[in-house]
Formats: structure tokens, sequence, C-alpha cells
């Protein structure tokens, strides 16, 4: 029997975020793309910003990952998530939950309410989003 991944705990706008810093987050994403390869990423861009969601061992399947903070997860049932905003990156936390879902046969990507680093301050910056691959 296979289990449907829940839906995400927070209703975001399908390509776009939402945080509670101005400068990283709180935006949509025109631009959605990803690349295969050993790590499987999607980039989600507006030009000024990034949001990247980074597998391991091609593309995942349907489910609910765990974050591993950084650039790329060392086992496959983990995702790095990070923001690219200027010259800095945002990473979201090690432990947080990413959820990985089918919606008309494409591959949708979301967390709600994750803590990022920030290393531009001492600011908590917690930020929401949803990205569908095209």
């Amino acid at each position: 029997q296979v289990i449907a991944p829940p839906s995400p705990p927070c209703s975001i706008a399908n390509n776009s975020s939402t945080t509670t810093l101005g400068g990283v987050g709180g935006i949509t994403y025109p631009t959605v793309s990803h690349t295969g390869g050993l790590n499987y990423s999607v980039y989600a861009t507006n030009g000024s910003q990034t949001i990247n969601f980074v597998f391991k061992n091609g593309e995942p399947k349907p489910g609910i990952y765990l974050v591993e903070a950084g650039y790329f997860p060392s086992e496959s049932d983990r995702v790095s998530v990070y923001i690219q905003a200027g010259f800095y990156d945002f990473f979201m936390e090690s432990y947080y939950t990413v959820y990985v879902n089918k919606v008309n046969g494409k591959l949708q990507f979301s967390f709600c309410s994750a803590p990022f680093s920030n290393p531009v301050g001492n600011t908590p910056v917690i930020i929401s989003a949803k990205v569908t691959l095209p």
C-alpha cells in the first residue's frame, strides 16, 4: 500500500514565498527549472533571488524530506534548501521538513515556517514557500 504524502500545513501561492525579513524571500518566482544527475537540483528565481532545493541520487519521490543544512545533503532521504540573495546565502536549518508532492504530473516542493540562517544580522528569518516545476 502506497500512502500519498500529506499536504503541507500552510497555504502559499504557487511559485512564491513569504518571509519575516525583507530582502530574502517574500517574492514570486517566475522562472522554475531543475538539473538532474547525482544531485537533483530545483531552482526558482526572479533574477535577484534564487531558492534552491537539492536532493541526492536523482529525482525525489513524493514524500516528506528532512532538511540537512548546507549546499548538498549526505543522504537520499534528506534535502538541502538555501536562498541566494545578493552576495549572501541563507540556509534552512537542519531537521525541518520539505514536502514533495506530484500535482497534475508535476513535482511540487514546499515548506512552512522554516527558520533560515541569517548571514547579515541577528534577526531570525522564517520563510514559507511553494515551487512547482513547469
